[in-house]
């Protein structure tokens, strides 16, 4: 029940694969950059890092949110978790805040993608066709937005499976021929390069 007396429903729009999708677009943007992290540290500190990090970084996250989204059963997140905490002005501070990361993430991820691409077609594009390259990405993001979660759930399960399939097809193409466990037990000892 909601504080007035009234029943409280919620509509679910999305599915789990979806939900699964948008989180992990949103928390992890796909399996890149892991590279650094096996050059500096070899693959035993990373496969260990990787295990341990959910435990210690994103299950008291999930926990948190779930109980948040629970007991205050809004669609705002934490803007209105911050407001109903602290007040307004720290509310007014943290979407902000919010707002001005998420503006430059998403200024980032184009110009990620565009690198990613010149570099996968040998060469570099001219500025103008990263600029128009960059409005198309920046405008087709903003439109899946516009048309709502559902449409985002849907964009999210084909850009993660997308994005993680290069991934997937060198496991299984390279797994008969790699020894693991020769790389991990041979490679612990390496020094660390922070």
């Amino acid at each position: 029940m909601g504080g007035d007396g009234k029943e409280i429903t919620s509509d679910r729009t999305i599915g789990f694969f979806k939900l699964v999708a948008i989180s992990f677009a949103s928390v992890a943007g796909g399996p890149y950059g892991f590279e650094d992290s096996v050059r500096a540290g070899g693959p035993f500190y990373t496969i260990v890092g990787l295990c341990i990090i959910p435990f210690v970084w994103a299950i008291p996250c999930a926990y948190m949110t779930a109980e948040l989204a629970t007991m205050i059963p809004e669609n705002g997140g934490h803007v209105v978790w911050v407001d109903m905490a602290w007040g307004r002005g720290i509310s007014f501070l943290n979407s902000y805040t919010t707002l001005f990361c998420c503006l430059f993430e998403g200024g980032v991820y184009p110009v990620l993608f565009l690198d990613y691409t010149a570099h996968l077609f040998g060469g570099e594009f001219s500025s103008m066709v990263r600029l128009f390259m960059a409005f198309v990405l920046i405008g087709g993001t903003a439109y899946i937005n516009i048309l709502g979660v559902d449409a985002v759930g849907e964009a999210s399960v084909v850009i993660t499976v997308l994005g993680i399939s290069p991934f997937l097809l060198m496991i299984m193409f390279g797994f008969p021929a790699a020894d693991p466990l020769f790389e991990v037990m041979n490679n612990y000892d390496k020094e660390v390069d922070f």
